[in-house]
């Protein structure tokens, strides 16, 4: 998945569920600043202790529902979803920088489909990479 976005080093990255902070690793090695969105607060709390212990700065761990409108720094450069959606999110896609792209797996015809999209010129391209197999995502109250 972190492949696939295609990063330069620069970017603003917000990578939304599932804080086991594997993830969150690996991209602080290929973004300028990357957001770990969680909604499950034990998981912020490893994450929050366990990344800088392993010496990542460029990282903020941040308690929320990355599907509903946390758009703090927004516009993004890339947003990577970590936990199986029902459908694309419309909050993430504006968030989301003309020109970025999000790598994420959506629930389909009983299987779920690793897509990756990219923006330009304010449309939305679609590319199928694959079947896959993630948790779902847990959502919030609101």
């Amino acid at each position: 998945m972190s492949e696939r976005l295609d990063l330069a080093g620069t970017e603003k990255v917000p990578k939304i569920g599932k804080a086991s902070a594997y993830q969150t690793a690996v991209l602080n090695h290929l973004a300028n600043q990357v957001y770990s969105v969680e909604i499950l607060p034990q998981l912020v709390d490893t994450a929050r202790q366990r990344l800088p212990q392993l010496g990542h700065t460029n990282v903020r761990v941040i308690l929320a529902d990355g599907n509903l409108n946390w758009d703090q720094d927004s516009p993004y450069d890339a947003i990577i979803v970590t936990a199986a959606a029902l459908h694309i999110p419309p909050t993430l896609i504006q968030q989301l920088a003309d020109g970025g792209g999000m790598v994420l797996s959506v629930e389909g015809d009983e299987q779920q489909h690793l897509l990756r999209l990219r923006k330009r010129n304010g449309q939305m391209i679609e590319e199928e990479l694959g079947l896959v197999r993630f948790v779902p995502q847990v959502r919030g109250n609101s």
